[in-house]
């Protein structure tokens, strides 16, 4: 892991005054001050870019900070969870974030509490979760399938703006029972 990601996970604020912040063959993270003198801060685990003279700037654990931060949906938001989101018949839940860990761990965890069940909390990260679709969105998304089954159902001879008029007149596929 790299010294940024390692001080983005553990630095809980940047000192004041500081430009950069270098790491030790031992894990000790220091910076120098306008002195020159070596200020040490505290010990982490030793980055694989440990050796680099120019350490990390604040820009740079700032964003790292960020990137952290917005993997995770915030705290009281409602959210689709699947506990693996890339196997296809996995089902989404609907879920209640209630807390965000990420002390001493590698990848945040978001503490979150099922609505669609029986109340549990339970803990996943970023890549679990997903938004949920407002009614407008799954009327768009719904709107538009029609859209391009009705194109594909007349052999393209009506282009979009025709389908989409045919719609908006009222045009409804007739189903069998």
């Amino acid at each position: 892991m790299k010294l940024v990601d390692i001080l983005a996970r553990e630095l809980k604020d940047w000192p004041s005054g500081v430009e950069n912040i270098m790491q030790t063959f031992a894990g000790m993270t220091f910076y120098q001050d306008v002195e020159g003198q070596i200020v040490p801060l505290s010990r982490f685990s030793l980055a694989e870019d440990w050796r680099s003279e120019k350490g990390v700037t604040r820009e740079q654990w700032l964003d790292a900070v960020s990137v952290r931060n917005e993997a995770l949906p915030t705290v009281g938001t409602v959210c689709g969870f699947c506990r693996f989101p890339n196997v296809p018949e996995c089902e989404w839940q609907k879920v209640v974030i209630v807390a965000h860990w990420t002390e001493g761990l590698e990848n945040p965890l978001a503490i979150f509490m099922s609505t669609s069940f029986s109340p549990q909390a339970d803990q996943a990260v970023a890549k679990c979760f997903q938004p949920l679709l407002t009614v407008e969105q799954i009327a768009a998304d719904e709107r538009e399938a029609i859209i391009q089954q009705l194109e594909i159902d007349t052999d393209w001879i009506l282009d979009r703006n025709s389908c989409e008029a045919v719609i908006a007149a009222g045009y409804r596929k007739q189903v069998q029972p």
